[in-house]
């Protein structure tokens, strides 16, 4: 390697940098690793891509590296929960988890957001207007004309 502008030091301390979080265990992505290391050095340098051929060179490559796996949850386990937080909203027009976090926590452990995504219509009882339901509406009430008001 030529030395241009100082980057060959930077070069081999990042990946020597990489090299020792690749041998972490339990071992680190490829992805934090590089977002490790940009942040480190104030860089937007290296890439995952980068990194993983680094770690083909140290023969890192045979480690599995798949982060977090996805969970699976009992599906009638997660309804029963909503089911037990729709009849409280029906019962007193207030659902028994005031959110989707507290909702997702009794659950245990999934995400809000996967919890909305894949149990959208077990969830919809959350998404009425809930100003107007179930205290009617608050605007004015509409006054039809009678027959003798039309004129003509």
């Amino acid at each position: 390697m030529t030395k241009l502008n100082g980057t060959t030091g930077r070069l081999a301390r990042a990946r020597a940098r990489a090299i020792e979080l690749g041998k972490q265990v339990p071992p680190l992505t490829t992805f934090k690793i590089a977002e490790l290391i940009r942040a480190e050095f104030d860089s937007k340098w290296p890439t995952s891509t980068r990194v993983h051929e680094w770690f083909v060179e140290a023969r890192l490559d045979g480690v599995s590296r798949v982060g977090k796996m996805p969970r699976s949850f009992d599906k009638e386990a997660v309804l029963a929960v909503i089911r037990t937080d729709r009849d409280a909203f029906e019962r007193t027009g207030r659902p028994k988890y005031p959110n989707l976090e507290r909702l997702a926590e009794a659950i245990g452990g999934i995400s809000p957001t996967t919890l909305a995504n894949q149990y959208r219509d077990a969830l919809a009882y959350r998404r009425l207007r809930t100003s107007k339901w179930p205290h009617g509406s608050r605007s004015k009430p509409t006054r039809h004309k009678a027959e003798d008001e039309w004129g003509g």
